[in-house]
């Protein structure tokens, strides 16, 4: 289910393990519950999809071939696959945040891209005063925007399995990262809050 021709910045060869590891795990979960030919009909679209992106318009053509006329239950089948590979991918993807966070943490001679350290240095940079900071901080607006998070149409079982997946990568890569804090991330704190809010809802 991975793709080999994705080229990673060194920075995020982790990722790349990750998602490859991930991405053969589907596969395999693929064969075993929906056969051979549930999985060549997965890679087949994944394939075809990745090079009409790509600018291929015959693929484009034979990915909508491939796509019509199925069937509901099939089309079901297929969401699901993706599905599943969208969400292994988001919680490599939120491991490797963390994972680079706690690099720069450890790294103090190097601030992290867009960090408030970063933004710091380069006003210096650009001899900016304090003053002048100053002034600008009280020029801003901030407007918080309260929107539905993803996570509150999620199953607390997955995001368990979530949180399963995360630590698994972490024993993988032994990176030393606070599990506390990918509890949280890969959907911990969320569930608590789903299972209070269910709670709340029970009540007479």
């Amino acid at each position: 289910m991975y793709r080999q021709s994705i080229q990673f910045p060194l920075k995020d060869s982790a990722l790349r393990e990750d998602v490859h590891a991930l991405g053969a795990l589907i596969g395999e979960m693929l064969r075993d519950q929906g056969g051979e030919e549930f999985f060549k009909l997965v890679e087949g679209d994944r394939v075809a999809a990745i090079q009409r992106r790509e600018g291929d318009a015959a693929d484009g053509a034979d990915l909508q071939q491939r796509t019509m006329n199925r069937s509901p239950s099939a089309a079901t089948d297929l969401t699901r696959a993706f599905s599943v590979w969208f969400q292994a991918v988001n919680t490599a993807e939120k491991v490797q945040r963390v994972r680079r966070r706690r690099q720069y943490l450890n790294d103090s001679s190097t601030a992290q891209p867009g960090g408030i350290a970063d933004c710091i240095a380069r006003l210096q940079r650009d001899g900016v005063t304090l003053e002048q900071a100053l002034q600008l901080i009280a020029s801003m607006s901030i407007e918080p925007v309260f929107t539905g998070h993803p996570t509150e149409s999620t199953r607390r079982t997955i995001l368990r399995k979530q949180q399963h997946i995360a630590h698994d990568l972490l024993d993988r890569l032994n990176t030393g990262l606070d599990l506390h804090r990918i509890e949280y991330l890969v959907g911990a704190g969320e569930a608590r809050d789903h299972q209070h809010l269910a709670d709340r809802r029970a009540s007479p």
